[in-house]
């Protein structure tokens, strides 16, 4: 229980070293990092798309959502496009 080598002590070392860095760069991810995603609340602002540039629905169902819009074919519950 004397002496560490040195192999052993390098290994220690860039353990910790590295335990510290991860833990590090996930702080600064999670509390430090400013949320410029996203609008303030009340200043979020439909993205307006004209009507004549959407491909044509095979379905007739166009659905309209506040960035995005999208023809839907209800017996694949999947959306024909999206634009």
């Amino acid at each position: 229980m004397g002496k560490l080598s040195e192999s052993r002590k390098r290994y220690l070392v860039y353990t910790g070293l590295m335990v510290f860095v991860i833990i590090a760069f996930w702080v600064v991810e999670n509390f430090y990092t400013p949320d410029h995603y996203s609008a303030p609340e009340g200043e979020e602002t439909p993205t307006v798309f004209p009507e004549r540039l959407l491909p044509e629905s095979t379905t007739g169902e166009v659905v309209h959502h506040q960035h995005f819009t999208l023809s839907y074919n209800e017996p694949y519950e999947q959306a024909e496009w999206v634009a």
